[in-house]
């Protein structure tokens, strides 16, 4: 087959399968031309297989681990009697099962499914579980394919190499082989030619120096002095860079170098990961608890490794709090485990900020008796045991008083005034970099992250005195020049203490002062509570839910239950407080006192049933309820196009009425809920599909593990399920896992049964039982609420959200009704006002919105939206045309 092949683009099968080839390339390397594969009269549909099916060929050690002899490509076209594709299949299954056993699936997918049997004639193999990927390979052009190059090649390649067939997007979905998906693809990155085919967008670099950031800390702010100096010539560049690497620290530096690279011939022990890839964990500082000690001085948040429930006034023993802290700081220099070394974060090159807060000090192997950072830190530690002395003399309690509740920030940057010497920020304008990037971090909103690039702009590293190489000039000079390798530790050491800045000062700072969180009307802006306000508050909330949705129960019915339980966090609302469940929590289980590993979460044990509820939800869309802000957007397109795109409702008036519902998890019925859920899941039993996929995300490979769940008599192959998913994928490998498991309806039914009715929740230190609603926190509780009000929308809304002028939509318990009869409009909100006792639903009158005059059931007038804008669950709807744009006016004034 003389014809050229394009070259491979899927960045993830390039870097995991050395060899890969397409089919008829491969077969044409193979044969060497001592076969004809291909023909000009073979259809289109045989062409298009030999070019898109990608082929590479299994390791030899995996080939070794299944017992399977590696052989030669067979180049003579050798067939049995009467040979058949099929028969092909077969005899590759059973030679892979034959060395294999059970666990086929792990060496080759074609053998999934299938297991040994011994028979008088033999070893053969027993097919326990369908495997539909067999379909692609039995196909009519692969027994084309058989006959062109014999049945020993077809062999070779069902059983010693990956197949790989072609789908949408550039994707593929795996036929034969080892999976992928078991190899350890985090710890790849991509190739470099392979990730610049993946870029979308291309910017050459600008050398030139006006490129550089202004203000940023860069090399150039260490070489250069305040005053202008005279160009050095190579050789006296030469000489005081050789007297520097002369020096003892640099010798020992790089002898550490060098027996670092004889641990780990794959890891630069020079590289370092970049501050701009490197974030600040701000989810530590939400929702922590305060010290339970009263007597505990705020002070105490610095000492780490110190029992911080024993006062300890004044601090005891300096020295070694001064060493412990200097390690805290400067991690990497003192051989800690830490986030600017790639080959010792935890997924192989990805910072992880736990490693320099976590690590233990005192229980560190192979930890260095001194840091790498010399002279420089010898300053340094001057300055910490400065920072200690004031931190003890520093008065918190009365600078909260003074700057709180309102000025958290103001708060902040006094206590970083009273605790942190100035030199070390080397200048006041430094500093000043500093507080204003710590008022940032402050005011970011929940997911928001800030890199330590942020904090490095405009910091200028020459004017910290401690870092400079001044301070070891011989004879009193200073060293004019400085080598890379200087330049290189300078910027190392500058970069701990400002990320142990944000990491180990700020953020303890903020949890030991404040309890952190979000809220339900401003969902993602942060606020921040004292602790001593937050105790009384909660407090109080508690009391008020006690006897209402929560019963108490007694220490025997806890134990009777596996002392399983989850516990609460309230969420701010504008006037009261919503609990929130954690059911992501894992309980510890104890066993004669002692901890014994912990129980699965409760969301974790709900995950098949979320599964199929979802699943179940998918089939039964003619009701109203929007699945998350994308399908709301779509459903209110479809309106628009109903209601005014269409020839009949042109220039008609839209009349629009939206209705909350009050308390709508916690005012569920749950024998209702649970009626409804048995005609809801409409089959006896249900298969749970699992495939892992394989794609590049961010210079590396990403892979995840889905599931979908599927009625036994709706599954469709593989392949077909692959190229549905690779229309929403790009460069991704999808792996069935073949065997999937399921589950009865009647498991399903008990198991949401119990969560619903045997929700127990802790309290301080008591426990008590739901008895009304559904636990918030649930990964079935938005499902359960769909389904709940989607029964109520039939009884009672069905003749008014069907009819040609109107229109209903909602998402959770946010109802939007939109129709150009003012009639209607009024009689939808006369139904919801009017109330629904059955299903525990009544509408909350104060957050009812609309855009005409009308009268609520108390006779008071609805609220009007202003202008011609309607909101609506984040968007704003103009009231003319219906004009769909997102609602910023919420973030307002944040």
């Amino acid at each position: 087959m003389a014809e050229s092949h394009a070259a491979i683009t899927n960045a993830v099968l390039l870097t995991l399968l050395p060899g890969l080839q397409r089919l008829g390339q491969f077969l044409d390397t193979k044969l060497n031309g001592q076969l004809t594969v291909v023909c000009s009269d073979d259809p289109v549909e045989y062409k298009s297989l030999l070019h898109d099916t990608l082929v590479a060929p299994t390791p030899a050690a995996a080939l070794k681990e299944a017992g399977i002899h590696l052989q030669p490509f067979p180049t003579e076209n050798t067939q049995f009697p009467d040979g058949r594709q099929d028969d092909a299949v077969t005899i590759a299954i059973i030679h892979t099962c034959a060395p294999s056993g059970w666990n086929i699936g792990k060496y080759n997918l074609l053998a999934a499914g299938y297991k040994t049997v011994r028979r008088n004639s033999g070893q053969g193999a027993q097919q326990y579980h369908q495997n539909t990927l067999e379909i692609f390979v039995r196909s009519a052009h692969w027994e084309t394919l058989l006959q062109r190059i014999g049945q020993p090649a077809m062999l070779y390649l069902l059983t010693q190499t990956s197949i790989f067939a072609a789908l949408p997007n550039n994707c593929y979905c795996q036929i034969t082989g080892p999976p992928i998906s078991e190899q350890p693809v985090s710890k790849l990155p991509l190739q470099q030619d392979v990730l610049q085919s993946l870029s979308t967008r291309k910017r050459p670099a600008d050398p030139s120096p006006s490129s550089a950031t202004s203000g940023t800390c860069s090399s150039k702010d260490i070489s250069l002095p305040a005053t202008k100096r005279r160009a050095i010539s190579k050789e006296k560049r030469k000489s005081e860079g050789q007297e520097l690497e002369d020096a003892p620290t640099a010798t020992k530096r790089r002898k550490k170098e060098k027996s670092d690279r004889g641990k780990d011939k794959n890891a630069n022990p020079r590289a370092a990961i970049s501050p701009a890839a490197i974030s600040f964990q701000r989810s530590r500082i939400f929702y922590a608890r305060r010290y339970h000690i009263e007597s505990v001085m705020l002070r105490h948040f610095l000492l780490a490794d110190y029992d911080i429930s024993k006062p300890a006034d004044p601090l005891p023993d300096l020295k070694s709090i001064v060493n412990t802290q200097m390690k805290r700081m400067f991690p990497k220099q003192y051989g800690l485990k830490n986030i600017f070394s790639p080959s010792q974060s935890s997924s192989g090159w990805m910072p992880d900020a736990s490693l320099t807060r976590d690590t233990p000090i005192s229980g560190t192997r192979r930890m260095k008796k001194k840091a790498t950072g010399g002279w420089r830190l010898r300053f340094m530690r001057t300055l910490v045991k400065d920072m200690l002395v004031q931190n003890e003399k520093c008065r918190f309690k009365a600078l909260l008083q003074y700057y709180c509740p309102v000025a958290v920030t103001s708060f902040v940057h006094a206590i970083v005034k009273k605790v942190i010497p100035l030199a070390m920020f080397g200048s006041a304008d430094n500093r000043a970099v500093i507080l204003r990037a710590m008022t940032r971090f402050i005011r970011l909103r929940k997911f928001e992250t800030m890199p330590l690039q942020y904090v490095l702009q405009g910091f200028r590293l020459s004017e910290c005195e401690w870092l400079q190489d001044s301070h070891r000039g011989h004879e009193g000079r200073s060293v004019r020049h400085i080598p890379p390798s200087a330049s290189d530790k300078q910027h190392e050491i500058l970069h701990e203490f400002l990320y142990w800045l944000f990491d180990g000062f700020l953020m303890p700072l903020l949890q030991a002062t404040f309890y952190v969180t979000d809220s339900s009307y401003q969902r993602n802006k942060v606020f921040y509570y004292r602790h001593e306000l937050w105790r009384i508050i909660t407090q109080s909330a508690v009391n008020s839910i006690q006897g209402k949705m929560f019963i108490k129960m007694a220490p025997e019915e806890v134990s009777a239950c596996n002392n399983v339980y989850s516990k609460v966090r309230f969420l701010p609302k504008t006037n009261e407080l919503r609990p929130i469940i954690n059911l992501g929590r894992k309980t510890p289980r104890m066993v004669n006192g002692g901890f014994a590993g912990d129980y699965k979460s409760t969301n974790d044990r709900l995950k098949t049933a979320s599964l199929i509820l979802a699943y179940e939800r998918s089939r039964q869309m003619e009701c109203s309820s929007a699945i998350g802000m994308s399908d709301l957007f779509h459903r209110l397109k479809k309106a628009k196009e109903k209601l005014v795109n269409s020839s009949t409702h042109k220039q008609q008036r839209l009349y629009m009425v939206k209705v909350d519902i009050k308390k709508a998890f916690d005012s569920i019925n749950q024998e209702n809920l649970l009626k409804l859920l048995h005609e809801t899941l409409k089959e006896d039993k249900y298969i749970i599909r699992r495939h892992s996929k394989v794609n590049p995300a961010d210079g590396r490979m990403m892979k995840r593990f889905k599931a979908n769940a599927t009625a036994p008599d709706g599954m469709l192959p593989f392949l077909d399920f692959a190229r549905e998913q690779a229309a929403f994928s790009k460069h991704a490998v999808l792996v069935d896992k073949v065997v999937h498991p399921s589950e009865s309806k009647k498991f399903v039914v008990n198991l949401i049964k119990y969560h619903v009715q045997e929700n127990i929740v802790k309290f301080g230190r008591h426990f008590y039982k739901q008895t009304t609603g559904i636990p918030q926190g649930s990964i079935l509780s938005p499902a359960l609420c769909r389904f709940f009000y989607d029964e109520m929308e039939k009884s009672a809304l069905l003749h008014l959200s069907q009819s040609d002028d109107s229109a209903l939509v909602r998402l959770a318990d946010d109802f939007l009704f939109i129709s150009h009869s003012k009639g209607k409009a009024t009689e939808f909100l006369k139904i919801m006002s009017s109330g629904h006792p059955e299903f525990g639903c009544f509408i909350n009158e104060s957050k009812t919105v609309t855009n005409f005059e009308v009268l609520l059931s108390d006779g008071q007038p609805a609220q009007q939206c202003q202008g011609n804008d309607f909101p609506y669950c984040g968007f704003l709807l103009h009231t003319k045309t219906m004009e769909i744009r997102s609602d910023y006016t919420r973030y307002f004034g944040d």
